[in-house]
């Protein structure tokens, strides 16, 4: 018999929050919010009540998956936010804040891949940063050889979206990139930049060293 793992308290309070936050800034009461809900189709017809948004609110019940999908579809923010899974309240939000954070370093990596032949078809960097055009697809699916076509289905249904890019080589060959490899990649080049210039550097100091334990003659 498996045991029921409960969700903690602060992250029930959370996503309470949120979902208030979300519905007060839509401009939906909580009896709104239930009846755009049950006109969804995703519902299936299933009954709601206003008692099951104010329970979560409060945080004195947890937010299913099936029902973040739901809330999140009508107040239009990412179901992961509702969940406490991201800081990001929609996709916008997310861009915004990688354009933000992109530097001088990032734009020199793009521009170094791109003179290797690398090239980017949907990331454009402006001057100030900012990168454009970043697509969308669903995330691998984690599928058991036991899972039913219902679970499979369920799975796929509830997977989180990830954002990509398309990177096309010297060859013309296309590839899709998500934004953690982007980052990792990024890194990946700026160590090695800054590993084979600090080289010399070393190679001086270890010269400095040699010359200072040499007695005079």
């Amino acid at each position: 018999m498996k045991t029921k793992v409960t969700q903690p308290t602060e992250k029930m309070l959370l996503c309470g929050k949120r979902v208030a936050e979300c519905r007060k800034e839509m401009g939906y009461s909580q009896e709104q919010l239930i009846e755009e809900i049950i006109a969804l189709p995703e519902n299936n017809g299933k009954p709601r009540n206003e008692k099951q948004i104010s329970y979560i609110e409060s945080g004195s019940r947890t937010l299913s998956i099936e029902y973040a999908h739901l809330i999140a579809k009508v107040l239009h923010v990412n179901e992961s936010y509702l969940l406490g899974e991201s800081e990001y309240k929609t996709d916008s939000d997310h861009i915004k804040a990688v354009a933000q954070s992109t530097t001088n370093e990032d734009i020199a990596c793009y521009a170094l891949m791109e003179a290797l032949g690398y090239k980017f078809i949907n990331l454009k960097i402006s001057q100030d940063g900012t990168k454009t055009s970043m697509h969308r697809r669903f995330k691998y699916l984690r599928i058991n050889t036991d899972d039913t076509d219902e679970q499979i289905l369920e799975k796929a249904h509830d997977a989180e979206p990830v954002r990509y890019y398309i990177i096309e080589d010297p060859e013309g060959r296309r590839a899709h990139i998500n934004l953690d490899d982007l980052i990792r990649m990024e890194q990946a080049i700026r160590d090695y930049t800054i590993f084979q210039l600090e080289q010399p550097f070393k190679l001086i100091h270890r010269l400095e060293k040699m010359v200072k334990k040499t007695p005079n003659t």
